[in-house]
Formats: C-alpha cells, structure tokens, sequence
C-alpha cells in the first residue's frame, strides 16, 4: 500500500519506495474507478483552482488508502460526488 509523506496531499511513495505525485496518483485512481472525469477536475482546465488543488488532494489520499479527512471543504466535495454520482460537475 502506498503511503503519505510531506505536507498535506504533497505526494505519496508506493511499495517500491519511488515518489508519487498528483498525477500519478489521478492516474492510478482513475485506472481503478473508470471515473475519466477525475482527470477534467484536476487539470488546469478546471477554472476552480481551489476545487482543482481539492480534487488534486484527493486523488493522493485515494491512492494511499488514508480515510477521508472530516474537513467542510472535503464534506461537501463527497458529498457532491454521491448526489450526482459524476465525480463532480
């Protein structure tokens, strides 16, 4: 199981001890979930840069395996996702 290092969704280091960032992580969750949308919402595309750095963050915590964090931001985020089932709009 890849683990969590450094500052808040900063990176992760996967059994191999190689480092991991956002990008590998969106694609890993991706790979395991079908949800393509995840790239979209984590891309420069995404005129929400707080929403975007969110989902980025996410993607990280996802492929580590940490639980969800109880903060407001990130409550409304799931919360989001299990109402429209969209991985986000």
């Amino acid at each position: 199981m890849p683990r969590l290092c450094g500052g808040f969704g900063s990176h992760i280091v996967n059994l191999h001890g190689h480092r991991m960032n956002w990008t590998d992580a969106l694609d890993l969750i991706v790979e395991q979930t079908g949800h393509a949308r995840y790239r979209w919402l984590c891309s420069e595309d995404n005129p929400d840069a707080s929403r975007r750095e969110a989902y980025r963050a996410l993607m990280i915590r996802q492929a580590a395996g940490e639980p969800e964090p109880s903060s407001d931001d990130d409550a409304q985020l799931r919360a989001h996702v299990a109402r429209h089932g969209c991985g986000g709009c």
